[in-house]
């Protein structure tokens, strides 16, 4: 089984800054027609990739964002904000090259584990104030063993949102701001005005 701690308190990481784009930092650009990216994109993709190498450095990965596209696509000040916003999230320093280095690692690698991360899982959403995720898939020779499903948006008392993952061979939920994992199971209620979907 797979220690998914560092994973999580990334995912944690990328959904402060995700909500911080949000509410203050908002930038959009468009890779392409009908395709949406947000700088908190980069800034997700950024502190997950970080987590994964330092933690599965030999791991490949599979992802939305490229070193060239950050380059290509958004301007200097829109690069700039990302590398203060990751260094504030860090509380360290993050330059140009460290953002390029972790925005490509685990690229063009043929491993036995796979990464397959979404940063912003829903970025129509994420644009419209509503619920969007942070994705992170786990492949064990190409089929699926694991993943971790970071909500910023799912309503909660304090407003952090929920995370889902797999633990010990099962589905978990625990509040993004931290606490126990419970476990998720297949809900016994057959009244669908009772029933929210997530």
């Amino acid at each position: 089984m797979t220690d998914l701690t560092p994973i999580l308190a990334a995912v944690r990481q990328a959904a402060v800054l995700c909500r911080r784009v949000q509410q203050t930092h908002f930038v959009r650009s468009e890779k392409g027609a009908n395709d949406p990216v947000t700088i908190a994109d980069y800034g997700s993709q950024v502190l997950l990739h970080r987590a994964i190498s330092r933690a599965f450095p030999d791991d490949a990965i599979i992802s939305e964002e490229h070193g060239n596209q950050f380059e290509a696509i958004l301007t200097e000040p829109q690069r700039a904000e990302i590398i203060q916003l990751l260094s504030d999230s860090l509380g360290e320093p993050v330059t140009l090259s460290d953002v390029l280095r972790w925005l490509d690692h685990g690229y063009d690698r043929q491993t036995d584990r796979t990464w397959v991360i979404d940063p912003v899982d829903g970025t129509k959403g994420f644009i419209g104030m509503r619920r969007y995720s942070i994705a992170v898939g786990i492949l064990n020779h190409g089929s699926v063993v694991g993943g971790i499903l970071g909500s910023p948006g799912y309503p909660t008392a304090d407003g952090l949102g929920m995370l889902f993952y797999t633990a010990d061979g099962g589905a978990v939920v625990e509040p993004m701001s931290g606490g126990a994992a419970q476990p998720v199971r297949v809900s016994d209620r057959v009244d669908m005005k009772t029933v929210r979907a997530v």
